[in-house]
């Protein structure tokens, strides 16, 4: 009885979620993309997600209605979820600097507090949950993204992973920024949020800040 409960205030706390970020156009949307159901290249440029939007993502942006005409994204151009253990292959200092904070324990915060099946709070403590291929609790992928990991922040990497050194920067949202941190870590949650402190400390080691 007590899942059942929980399972019912799910669009309840969504819903909540989603109009406070409405209410602040200036702050990225991840709660659109589970809305929509849509995977981040059908409204950005880069595969990943970033600030650059595609036509289709300028008029959600000024209608809040995705076009009916919109084309859909070639398979082939939809970056997929990887996991930190593909990211460190590459990136082995910041993902080790990673495992030091916050974000790598993040699901496990929900698990202490038996929070873990409540979509939520899986939607700030995992990555990609609500989102074309990002985390299930029954899916192949479920244990490579609990907690907030590199794809949370940056976007989906497949596409990154396997592209030419001289296209990396274009398949992966290399600077997310305030504007997505904030989805998350909202007045009610994070009151004491600020983004130039906590960025020193709860994310991973920042290359332009050595």
């Amino acid at each position: 009885m007590e899942k059942d409960s929980r399972i019912t205030a799910v669009p309840l706390m969504l819903a909540l979620v989603a109009a406070w970020t409405s209410c602040n156009t200036a702050f990225a949307k991840p709660d659109l993309a589970r809305k929509e159901k849509a995977a981040c290249s059908l409204c950005h440029v880069n595969p990943a997600g970033g600030p650059i939007l595609s036509d289709t993502g300028k008029e959600y942006k000024e209608k809040n209605v995705i076009p009916q005409d919109a084309v859909p994204v070639p398979e082939s151009r939809q970056a997929k979820y990887l996991g930190t253990d593909e990211c460190q292959l590459c990136h082995m200092k910041v993902h080790k600097s990673w495992e030091g904070t916050v974000h790598a324990a993040a699901f496990k915060v929900l698990e202490s507090k038996q929070s873990d099946k409540n979509a939520g709070c899986i939607a700030c403590h995992s990555t990609g949950a609500g989102l074309p291929g990002g985390y299930a609790p029954d899916s192949d992928q479920a244990d490579a993204l609990k907690q907030v990991t590199c794809e949370a922040c940056h976007g989906p990497g497949s596409l990154h992973a396997t592209a030419a050194n001289n296209q990396k920067k274009e398949t992966i949202n290399g600077s997310p920024g305030e504007n997505l941190c904030r989805s998350c870590h909202i007045q009610r949650f994070s009151p004491n949020f600020e983004y130039v402190e906590w960025s020193k400390r709860g994310v991973h080691e920042l290359t332009e800040r050595k």
